[in-house]
C-alpha cells in the first residue's frame, strides 16, 4: 500500500466559485490538508470538511499586499505547496513564482506572459490565426462590418460566458447597451458545442476529457456552462487541443472551447479558460482528476491517462432521471453521475449555499 506524505496545500483565491469542487477532487482518499485564503469571508465552502482551515483576506489588496499575505501564510501553516485555480489567481502565482518558489512548492502552471495572452480573446485570436488553428472570423466590435449576420458579441476579457449575446441585425445590435470599444464580434457557427479539458507539461497533454452537452440549450442560458453533459471521446477535438497546446508549450490546466460546424464539419477553437471549470466533477466521474495530476507529485500521480465516457447531470435533473425521465439519445451502457454523492459527503456548504448561512 502506497504511503503518501501529510501535503498541506494553500489555495490562494478561494474565493473561487470552484473552490468546493477542488477540495471534493483533492481531500477524499488523500489525506491532503487544504487551507482556504478567501476575499469572501462568508463563502460557503468554508463549511466544508475537507477544508483543513478557511482564511478570511481584505478584497482591497494591492498585488504586492496579497503576494506578501501569501507568504505570510505559507510561513505561518507551513505549508507545502501553493495550489491558485482561478484565472487571476493562476496568473498572480506565474508571475510572482521566482519569489514564491522560494517558500513553497507549485503545481503545473502556464507561463504568466502565456496566461495573460490567453485571456485576451482578441490576441489570442490573433494567435490562433497565425498558428493556422481554424477559428471563427473575429473582428474588434468597433470594426464588425466584415462579420455577417447573425453573429456573436462577447467581452475581450471575460468567462462564464457573461456578456456574450447573439445579435440577428443591426437593429438588435442598436437595442443593446454594451462598451463597444472592448467587445469582439465574432462569426456565429451553425452547429453545436463541444469542449476539451486538459493538463499539460510544457507543450505536452498529460490528460484530457472531452464533453458536449445534453440535449438543446435555452435562449437564456446558451453561452454559460452547461449542467448536463456527456463525456464522450472525439479523437478529432483531442487532435485540435494538442496542436494548441504545443504552439504555446502549455502548462498547467485549461479548458478549451469548441464549435463544430455543420457547414464544413470542422472543429473551430472558441476560446480557451487558463484555469479549473465548473464541470470539474464530470472528469472526476470520468476517472481524470486533474487537480491531483496537477499537483506533478510522484505520490499522488496516476497511471490512467483515458477517460471513461460518463453522463454528468445537474442535482435536478439527476432526481428527474432517477425518477424514470430518460435523458435525449440517452445510451445504456453509459454510466449516470451527479455531484450528489458528493453533497451526501459534505451537506454543509449546500445547506449554506442554499439557505444563505
Amino acid at each position: 500500500m502506497l504511503t503518501r506524505p501529510k501535503l498541506k496545500l494553500l489555495i490562494p483565491d478561494a474565493e473561487s466559485n470552484h473552490t468546493l469542487n477542488i477540495l471534493h477532487c483533492l481531500v477524499p482518499k488523500t489525506g491532503i490538508e487544504v487551507y482556504a485564503l478567501s476575499s469572501k469571508p462568508k463563502a460557503y465552502f468554508r463549511h466544508s470538511r475537507y477544508c483543513k482551515k478557511f482564511i478570511p483576506r481584505s478584497e482591497e489588496m494591492t498585488e504586492t499586499e496579497l503576494v506578501a499575505c501569501i507568504i505570510d501564510q505559507l510561513e505561518e501553516h507551513a505549508i507545502d505547496m501553493l495550489f491558485p485555480i482561478d484565472e487571476e489567481g493562476i496568473q498572480l502565482v506565474a508571475k510572482f513564482s521566482s519569489t514564491l518558489t522560494k517558500h513553497c512548492e507549485l503545481p503545473l502552471l502556464p507561463n504568466h506572459e502565456t496566461a495573460k495572452m490567453v485571456c485576451d480573446k482578441w490576441q489570442f485570436f490573433e494567435q490562433l490565426k497565425d498558428e493556422n488553428i481554424p477559428v471563427p472570423d473575429t473582428e474588434m466590435a468597433e470594426q464588425h462590418q466584415k462579420i455577417a449576420y447573425p453573429k456573436i458579441l462577447k467581452p475581450r476579457k471575460g468567462q462564464n460566458g457573461n456578456g456574450v449575446f447573439l445579435v440577428e441585425n443591426d437593429t438588435e445590435l442598436s437595442e443593446k447597451d454594451f462598451p463597444i470599444e472592448s467587445y469582439l464580434a465574432q462569426d456565429y457557427i451553425n452547429g453545436y458545442d463541444i469542449d476539451c479539458s486538459f493538463l499539460a507539461d510544457n507543450g505536452k497533454i498529460l490528460a484530457c476529457t472531452v464533453q458536449k452537452p445534453i440535449g438543446i440549450r435555452s435562449l437564456w442560458n446558451r453561452f454559460k456552462p452547461s449542467r448536463e453533459i456527456e463525456l464522450c471521446h472525439n479523437e478529432a477535438v483531442a487532435d485540435v487541443i494538442h496542436k494548441v497546446v504545443g504552439k504555446l508549450e502549455w502548462s498547467g490546466v485549461g479548458h478549451a472551447d469548441l464549435r463544430f460546424s455543420e457547414k464544413d464539419g470542422r472543429y473551430y477553437l472558441i476560446e480557451i479558460n487558463p484555469r479549473y471549470w465548473s464541470s470539474i466533477l464530470a472528469s472526476l466521474a470520468a476517472g481524470i482528476n486533474f487537480p491531483l495530476l496537477a499537483l506533478n507529485h510522484p505520490a499522488y500521480s496516476s497511471p490512467k491517462q483515458d477517460f471513461d465516457e460518463v453522463y454528468y447531470l445537474g442535482i435536478k435533473s439527476r432526481i428527474k432521471q432517477l425518477l424514470g425521465k430518460k435523458l435525449e439519445n440517452q445510451r445504456k451502457e453509459i454510466p449516470v453521475f451527479s455531484s450528489l454523492s458528493h453533497m451526501a459527503k459534505d451537506p454543509l456548504p449546500f445547506l449554506a449555499f442554499k439557505f444563505g448561512f
